[in-house]
């Protein structure tokens, strides 16, 4: 299939981009006493082995990552998202870990084939992770594994060289395992692109006779947490089938999801071709085993189908039209799918399979010749996202915290949907990579929950306001299908009025980059969440006479048992104001009724809370005149913990302010004289410190995506973002480089310091598979590639296209069929700092706004359409040049 992956990259020469495990280990085997650590002894920091720096985790994980995916069957991945080789088709899901759990390269080897799908959810009431008396979540797992098949070589296998490489481009997973005469057992692992089939090719090399195998399928049931309520035994009732007649086996296991009509049923179907007939070993009611043997003459093909009871009646086969009829009976169902796909050639397949994964690949590409572990990681995020996400004809549930890669019954955080970031932040760069087919699944499970979410919306603005407000509101974590989560009824919310908001986010940039032609898509799925939140925050806000804006008199800025005393939290205030820009836009279009409402608010809602301080690394464009600090700590040895003040003021943690003396501050300080958002105003009306780590105060550049490079508010964003210092706290990833790249520029933020921060993050915690790790978050990291493409495309908030404007100078890059606001499709490359020619599509036919690369001048700009016409353009100023498109009009722009 190289044909097909020559066409995924910009560059003349495409590099490959893959991930690999090996069973070299990293550390002597007297670091570890040959024993590999597990969860409770790396986050306590125990394992020191004479150097106290592998205390530190981000010196250990790195190294961890790089052995062999052992832990992904330990404790670990129940908080934490899984080291393994992952595949996927945006419903079903494997996980590949290889070896003994507990050692070093140990045998007896084995393969484990971790299967599920973004449907196979239970319900267990249990209190959250943090042990905080609010937020009882319900839902158990989103995507607990559904079964375990578990490929075991045999007992003389016992040393064994255990080498995977997990090719992107390919969408291949390849595991080579080496016994200690040198025979290997290879295996390639894939998945349809959209047929619920798991296929795994093994051949034998270097033996003179077959290999015996066994395949033991299993649901393993792993109920570890800290939390003793946490280890009860959750319903899994299991049954297995073992049939030689159709050379396969059958797992089948409910979820016992409470929350619908029935549990989901799931079911693993396995089919062996190219070997003799498996003998059955069914010993144990819970499992199955086949027993079959690999010829070194020819390759064994293992086929699994995977169902569950939510599964459509209608399924794409590799290679043939939509069948459809199948039962609704998953057991049923299988058996009959597994035939289906015995009548297929494994050659046929493969071709579905290379095709489907070429047209997603030929959709957009970027090359970054220079900085090949941000290129690495855009691929490999691609790979996951789409690996994940739902595509059409499957069902719709989306991903949750782990995708469709359940490894456990009881994963951190219950696996669920939290809107209050991790769900949107999976969707981040979804847009901006120009897949709008990832978009359908996303609004699923808040349309399911709209019943709740009026009631919601009505008692809490009821509690707080003395009033029935109508619209939406939501809680901050959701299960599927309109279940409720969340055992804290009216404060299920965790005091965030941001929830929805938050999550019309990824709504609003599918609307803003989006070419608008799949109206019936936005009337039935989009416009009814953003409409209930204007219908909301129209009513919840409350308008002040005195200073003649609508205020959120009552919120919260972190997680909290309560509503809060907050007012115009920077987190809200910033998301509520996308949803508000949008409304009457999309009324507009879709013919809907304009309410005044909505534009009355929106025209005097209240700014985001800001104040003044001191930032020691403020650009030329980031100062103004000094001011009294906004933001000033206490004297420790002040028992009454009162706040300094004066113009001067500390860095750091202190902030300790003092007055400056004929305009010169005391040694250490600096004047304050940069403006930056601060996360709230408080009950006595001060604005809150600006919020550091996870910082909710960059949220005004992203996700907010509000302020750009050309806002009045640009220097204070870029201030914050300096001052939020967010590059390493996990939570942040995804959110921080982008919110810096909005405000990159001259007198701002610089490229360079930007990206190398960047790097040093992405560097200390990206796995082989491509999702970078933190102690915080799921698979949601793979977000942060909307980084990357606002690196090489700047669709900046105030409405003009940028080329290349956040990208260091000096790195050569390009990138194919990116896609901007306004439905604009871009193409362009900077080689040596030149921009070279550009070629845009505009989807929807508006006027195109672009700010000229500082390599081009003005009297060499020259714009032609696909016929070679010239296409007249005007200047605003010598900045900004603009050009009317028309609906799928092609644009070839130049300049030097």
């Amino acid at each position: 299939t190289m044909a097909a992956v020559s066409t995924v990259h910009a560059s003349a020469t495409p590099r490959r981009h893959i991930g690999t495990w090996s069973s070299a280990p990293m550390f002597t085997p007297s670091c570890f006493n040959g024993v590999f650590p597990d969860t409770e002894q790396w986050e306590s920091r125990t394992i020191c082995c004479g150097n106290t720096s592998f205390c530190d985790p981000k010196f250990l994980q790195p190294a961890l990552k790089k052995l062999p995916p052992y832990t992904v069957d330990g404790q670990r991945s129940h908080h934490h998202v899984h080291d393994g080789a992952v595949a996927g088709n945006g419903n079903v899901g494997v996980v590949l870990a290889s070896g003994n759990p507990q050692t070093l390269g140990a045998g007896p080897a084995w393969i484990d084939f971790f299967i599920s799908t973004n449907s196979f959810w239970a319900v267990q009431v249990g209190n959250h992770s943090s042990g905080t008396p609010f937020r009882g979540r319900i839902a158990l797992p989103g995507t607990m594994q559904m079964g375990v098949a578990r490929l075991i070589l045999p007992p003389d296998w016992n040393t064994t060289a255990y080498n995977a490489v997990q090719d992107v481009d390919e969408a291949l997973i390849h595991v080579n395992l080496t016994n200690a005469d040198g025979v290997k057992l290879c295996a390639t692992i894939w998945v349809s692109p959209i047929a619920p089939v798991i296929w795994t090719e093994i051949t034998v090399v270097g033996s003179a006779t077959p290999i015996a195998l066994a395949l033991n399928t299993t649901v393993l049931k792993h109920f570890y947490h800290r939390e003793a309520s946490y280890n009860a035994t959750f319903p899994t009732p299991t049954t297995a089938l073992c049939a030689p007649e159709t050379n396969g086996a059958v797992v089948t296991r409910a979820s016992d999801y409470v929350g619908s009509n029935a549990s989901v049923t799931g079911v693993i179907q396995h089919a062996i071709r190219g070997s003799p007939t498996p003998e059955c070993d069914t010993s144990d009611s819970s499992s199955t085993v086949l027993r079959f043997s690999v010829s070194p003459t020819t390759t064994t093909v293992v086929s699994t189908v995977v169902r569950t009871s939510r599964d459509p009646t209608c399924v794409p086969l590799p290679g043939e039209p939509l069948n459809c009829g199948f039962s609704t009976n998953p057991v049923a169902a299988a058996a009959s799918i597994s035939a289906a796909v015995q009548e297929i050639s494994v050659k046929q397949a493969r071709l579905d399979h290379d095709d489907r994964w070429a047209e997603f690949w030929n959709t957009s590409s970027i090359s970054l010749p220079q900085a090949p572990l941000t290129e690495d990681f855009w691929y490999g995020a691609q790979y996951v996202l789409n690996s994940a996400i739902p595509h059409e004809g499957q069902e719709q549930t989306p991903p949750g915290l782990y995708g469709p890669w359940g490894t456990i019954d009881n994963p951190g955080w219950h696996g669920d949907f939290t809107i209050d970031y991790n769900y949107e932040a999976i969707f981040y760069g979804v847009m901006s990579s120009n897949h709008l087919e990832l978009m359908s699944s996303y609004p699923n499970p808040l349309l399911d929950f709209i019943p709740q979410a009026r009631q919601y919306a009505a008692e809490r603005s009821q509690q707080a306001l003395n009033k029935t407000c109508p619209g939406l509101h939501y809680p901050d974590v959701l299960a599927p299908w309109g279940f409720p989560e969340s055992a804290d009824g009216m404060n299920a919310d965790a005091g965030l009025m941001s929830n929805g908001p938050y999550a019309n986010m990824p709504i609003v940039w599918a609307w803003e980059y989006g070419d608008h032609s799949n109206l019936t898509e936005i009337r039935e799925k989009w416009w009814p969440l953003v409409k209930g939140q204007a219908d909301f925050f129209s009513c919840w806000l409350q308008f002040n006479a005195t200073d003649g804006f609508y205020h959120d008199e009552r919120d919260c800025t972190n997680e909290s048992p309560e509503l809060c005393s907050l007012s115009d939290p920077v987190l809200t205030m910033s998301l509520i104001r996308r949803s508000l820009e949008v409304v009457p836009r999309m009324a507009e279009a879709l013919g809907e009724p304009l309410n005044p409402n909505w534009i009355t608010v929106l025209s005097n809602i209240a700014p985001e809370p800001t104040g003044w301080l001191w930032v020691p690394d403020a650009g030329a464009a980031m100062g103004a005149s000094p001011h009294n600090c906004s933001f000033c700590g206490w004297d420790p040895k002040d028992k009454t913990r009162t706040p300094t003040c004066g113009d001067c003021q500390f860095s750091g943690k202190s902030n300790l302010c003092a007055h400056s003396n004929n305009g010169m501050c005391p040694k250490g300080m600096g004047l304050c004289a940069q403006e930056a958002f601060g996360s709230a105003v408080t009950p006595d009306g001060k604005v809150s410190a600006v919020s550091k780590g996870n910082s909710q105060s960059i949220f005004p550049c992203f996700p907010g995506d509000s302020v750009g490079t050309n806002s009045t508010l640009a220097a204070v964003g870029a201030n914050t973002v300096v001052t939020a210092d967010s590059w390493s706290q996990g939570n942040a990833f995804t959110k921080a480089f982008s919110a810096a790249a909005r405000v990159i520029g001259p007198g701002l933020l610089n490229a360079t310091i930007v990206f190398n921060n960047w790097e040093d993050t992405l560097r200390s915690s990206q796995q082989p598979n491509f999702i970078p790790f933190n102690a915080y978050s799921g698979f949601e990291t793979v977000g942060a590639v909307e980084y990357v493409n606002y690196l090489l495309l700047q669709s900046d908030p105030g409405g003009f296209l940028g080329l290349f404007d956040a990208l260091p100078p000096g790195l050569n890059a390009s990138f194919t069929r990116l896609r901007g606001r306004g439905g604009f499709v871009v193409s362009s490359s900077r080689t040596n700092d030149m921009v070279g020619t550009t070629r845009i599509v505009s989807g929807r036919g508006v006027r195109c706004v672009i700010r000229r690369p500082p390599s081009w001048t003005v009297a060499s700009v020259h714009i032609t359409d696909a016929a070679g016409t010239t296409v007249p353009l005007t200047w605003d100023g010598t900045s900004y040049f603009s050009f009317a498109t028309v609906v799928n009009g092609v644009y070839i722009i130049e300049g030097s």
